[in-house]
């Protein structure tokens, strides 16, 4: 690569970078995902969709292997920082809702290679299924209209959608929503 091949990619990786921050930046909780309320409501009550997906060995996971089970499904990123900050709760929170038959499970919207590497440094403790476009046709099938990231999912013991959380999550939020799976 020439020197000024180098700078003009350079120019255009450092401009890419702030744009996507300043994307980042403006969105409420750093959320990419708001949706529209009214659509996410019409969502809630119905039953969860039916795909497959990889887990993070490649083999193909049907979200009906818990069926029977409340669900946490939280869509997330390698590159995406508020989804970033909530892997360490969920992890946490993941072993005490299994007691409770409660599922995390992460659906990474992100290449392959980089949520296995991304994986191998942290302590999973629930499954992680990887798709980029079937992962993004999963969280449509919830009832997202404009994908962004995180946006977690939860459905009751029956497979009925409760709530859908656009933005990053904390853990009184987790906490309510876990109690409404009770219910």
């Amino acid at each position: 690569m020439t020197t000024r091949n180098l700078i003009l990619f350079t120019a255009l990786l450092a401009s890419s970078a702030v744009a996507g921050y300043m994307f980042y930046a403006a969105r409420p909780n750093g959320a990419v995902y708001q949706g529209d309320a009214s659509a996410r409501q019409q969502v809630v009550g119905s039953m969860r969709p039916v795909f497959s997906l990889p887990d993070i060995t490649g083999n193909d996971r049907s979200i009906t292997e818990w069926d029977g089970k409340a669900l946490v499904v939280n869509f997330w990123a390698t590159w995406c920082p508020p989804c970033l900050r909530e892997i360490p709760m969920l992890i946490d929170a993941s072993d005490e809702l299994a007691t409770r038959d409660i599922q995390i499970i992460g659906i990474a919207m992100d290449d392959p290679d980089a949520v296995r590497e991304f994986a191998a440094q942290n302590n999973f403790n629930y499954p992680i299924l990887v798709g980029e476009q079937e992962a993004i046709a999963a969280a449509e099938a919830f009832g997202a209209d404009v994908i962004g990231l995180p946006l977690t999912v939860f459905t009751d013991h029956a497979g009925r959608v409760i709530e859908i959380h656009p933005g990053e999550l904390n853990r009184d939020e987790l906490d309510a929503a876990i109690a409404t799976l009770q219910q």
